[in-house]
């Protein structure tokens, strides 16, 4: 199961999901990478892109 949540790490702030396993364990966690700046987007401002790809 998915949860999306919003991770600090030092002075940067990420736009994070973690895949939860069905036992509850956390399988992983991904920082988006491509964060949106179009109109109506404001997340630039507030977060930083990721880095780390993700488990396939």
């Amino acid at each position: 199961m998915p949860a999306s949540f919003f991770e600090r790490d030092g002075n940067a702030c990420y736009n994070s999901i973690a895949m939860i396993d069905a036992d509850g364990s956390i399988m992983g966690i991904y920082r988006k990478a491509h964060i949106p700046d179009g109109i109506g987007y404001q997340e630039k401002y507030y977060f930083s892109p990721g880095s780390v790809g993700f488990k396939v």
